[in-house]
């Protein structure tokens, strides 16, 4: 991954992956609960994500144009404990987010703040092991007709469809992804493309 004048190695990418299991298991974070992310594109995403998806949470994007009032029925829906966020958008909202969610609630700025916490983890893999039918990745609609709406996905489905798409040469442009292929991404994390073509990408090496 390369974001910035940051190089990040798949090696390295598993190390600070396995670093946010072991501080997410800290903060009491259990299979299946939710973990939401809220910044623009950047490497930090794929670190939670991964990360998450090793004790079984699951990972929940939220576009970086949500106002609060878009973004406070999301964390309500999920019923997520920790929320990583943009330094950008905490000095917007951060405060408020956490007077009106409480101490429970954790919010970590995916800047400094976030290394400090992530680099005092262990590197080593935990033992949690993954049913491919458990939701790992939540995406919420843009809400135009009313509130944003949770769609559930499990890593089975998700990657399926990629690797049928390569597998039969369908028509989705992740068909032509090959592993010497640089992708240059612009799309929202949270939008499903977005998230799908990152992750796709990084599983073809």
């Amino acid at each position: 991954i390369v974001f910035k004048d940051r190089q990040i190695s798949y090696d390295n990418l598993n190390q600070s992956a396995n670093q946010v299991a072991h501080g997410l298991t800290k903060l009491d974070v259990q299979p299946q609960d939710r973990i939401l992310f809220l910044d623009v594109n950047n490497d930090r995403f794929y670190e939670v994500a991964i990360g998450s998806s090793r004790i079984g949470a699951v990972i929940v994007p939220i576009h970086a144009k949500f106002v609060l009032n878009e973004i406070l029925p999301i964390i309500q829906d999920s019923q997520a404990k920790v929320l990583f966020i943009g330094r950008v958008f905490y000095t917007a909202i951060g405060e408020q987010l956490q007077a009106l969610l409480g101490d429970t609630f954790t919010i970590i700025c995916t800047d400094e703040q976030y290394e400090i916490w992530r680099d005092h983890q262990s590197i080593n893999p935990n033992d949690y092991q993954q049913d491919t039918r458990e939701i790992c990745l939540q995406l919420y609609t843009s809400g135009t007709t009313g509130v944003s709406k949770g769609v559930e996905l499990c890593s089975l489905s998700l990657f399926h469809t990629a690797l049928d798409a390569k597998q039969n040469h369908g028509l989705s442009p992740l068909a032509q992804f090959h592993s010497e292929d640089h992708v240059l991404l612009s799309l929202p994390h949270a939008h499903i493309a977005g998230s799908l073509a990152g992750l796709f990408a990084l599983y073809l090496g």
